[in-house]
């Protein structure tokens, strides 16, 4: 940790040398300078490509913690205290130790605003050759079709890395098709669990949890006209069809979880009409 006035960093020294610190304390002003990009709720830029000096290919993500729905407007990136920033560095941090397939986190910055608040901005390393799969799915749309085999081997990878997460403790706040990467998707695909923004770390996670966060992903390709032209039924069930398997005890009764996933989301259109 390093602190000059109203800014702290943090610094993970496995991936950024601490004694060339400076660019983290001008993040603001660099990243106007860079290509960004618009995060999922924010409606806005606040997510970077960086590829600072010293740092090898492919470079860094610099994302700028801000505030979606109600609060969007209201408060935008001013956040109450620094714990929220701090934890989902931690979270990554022990996620990453734990073998749980996830963005490694590089920086921290921090900075004091007015009373209680403070802005952020989350440095992590960036996964070459990757798509989320919202974007996946808009490629595919374009005209880059996906072979049969790869979409069965990238279901078995996302259905493996959401396992890993929750084998290593971890219980995601809102995964989606924007939160999962697939990296060479049309060759050797691997896939990437990110943005532990909200996680939980468990000592145990129950199937309840683990069956919240397969219906949320699920869920996700019902709400973008692109996933839902792209990902098949088949790809869905498949998906969640792996994940049970992994597991001796749940893995007779894949039938009965995946019947109450299709009422989860009959509960989950009833509540919103």
């Amino acid at each position: 940790m390093c602190r000059r006035d109203a800014v702290t960093v943090y610094v993970n020294k496995r991936l950024w040398p601490p004694e060339n610190i400076d660019p983290l304390f001008r993040l603001p002003r660099i990243v106007e300078d860079l290509t960004g990009f618009t995060s999922r709720s924010a409606d806005r830029i606040t997510v970077w490509n960086w590829q600072p000096d010293r740092v090898p290919e492919p470079g860094l993500v610099v994302r700028k913690f801000v505030h979606g729905g109600l609060l969007r407007n209201l408060t935008g990136g001013w956040f109450w205290g620094t714990e929220r920033m701090r934890n989902e560095m931690r979270l990554g941090l022990d996620a990453v130790e734990r073998g749980v397939p996830t963005c490694r986190p590089v920086a921290l910055r921090t900075e004091h605003a007015m009373g209680p608040f403070y802005t952020g901005y989350y440095v992590t390393e960036r996964i070459p050759n990757s798509l989320n799969l919202r974007d996946l799915c808009r490629d595919i749309q374009e005209g880059r079709r996906l072979a049969p085999q790869s979409r069965r081997l990238i279901a078995r990878q996302i259905a493996g890395a959401i396992a890993d997460m929750h084998d290593a403790g971890l219980v995601h706040a809102d995964l989606n098709l924007k939160n999962v990467l697939v990296r060479n998707p049309r060759s050797r695909p691997e896939a990437f669990v990110i943005d532990l923004d909200g996680a939980q770390m468990r000592q145990d996670v129950s199937l309840s949890h683990r069956l919240d966060n397969l219906v949320r992903l699920d869920r996700s390709v019902l709400k973008w006209p692109s996933s839902r032209k792209v990902i098949t039924l088949q790809d869905r069930l498949r998906t969640c069809k792996v994940y049970l398997e992994r597991y001796r005890e749940w893995a007779p009764h894949w039938k009965k979880y995946l019947r109450n996933r299709a009422t989860r989301h009959l509960r989950h259109a009833l509540s919103r009409k």
